[in-house]
């Protein structure tokens, strides 16, 4: 929470869109930021002190599509799933 409210952070490329937004909320009982784009949301919270990194040191890997989700399991299934600690 930036103040004394929740606060909503809204990243919208179109400016009619924000605008309507923008009076929505208005309405509500949140603070509203706006950006007009994701790298502009990231400065603003960065700014703010609201954004905090991790450095992983471990295994990685994204599961965004089939061929990914092949992969991991793949790995899995060649007991080789450098993410299972247990």
């Amino acid at each position: 929470m930036i103040g004394e409210k929740p606060t909503i952070l809204v990243a919208e490329d179109e400016e009619d869109i924000r605008k309507i937004l923008e009076l929505l909320l208005s309405k509500s009982n949140y603070t509203s930021l706006f950006a007009a784009d994701g790298f502009q949301a990231l400065e603003r919270i960065a700014k703010e002190g609201q954004l905090m990194v991790y450095k992983h040191k471990g295994f990685w890997s994204c599961m965004d599509t089939i061929r990914d989700m092949e992969y991991l399991n793949k790995l899995w299934n060649e007991n080789n799933a450098k993410w299972k600690v247990w």
